[in-house]
């Protein structure tokens, strides 16, 4: 992979409308290749980068003050496919008594739906 290289994720809003693409940089692909994770099972499943604005409008909040800034996993109903939830790993959580506090967070609300695995067809 080039240097800088980021791959372009479709994001839709929840109507399931097309919201201009965001990106995922080197330093995240790098880190999901670890899991053996690819770029494209990544845009598969809409995987994206957000910046503290983006992840307030999920509604994902925190006390103003923090960053909100990370990647977003979001979760889609099998029923309709539209976005259901979104859990965020933020970049830079809070550190409390040396340890992580509120790395991963949901919005307000969100209740944690059933994981279905994505179907990869190979030939």
């Amino acid at each position: 992979m080039i240097a800088g290289t980021v791959v372009s994720v479709q994001r839709v809003d929840q109507h399931n409308s097309p919201i201009e693409p965001t990106w995922l940089t080197e330093a995240d692909l790098a880190a999901f290749s670890r899991f053996g994770i690819s770029p494209e099972l990544l845009a598969r499943a809409h995987v994206e980068r957000v910046s503290d604005r983006e992840a307030r409008e999920y509604a994902i909040t925190g006390p103003v003050t923090s960053n909100m800034s990370g990647v977003v996993f979001p979760y889609f109903s099998i029923e309709t496919g539209a976005r259901v939830m979104a859990r965020l790993r933020r970049d830079n959580p809070e550190i409390e008594a040396g340890k992580e506090k509120n790395k991963y967070i949901c919005a307000y609300g969100d209740r944690k739906p059933c994981i279905f695995h994505l179907t990869l067809h190979t030939s």
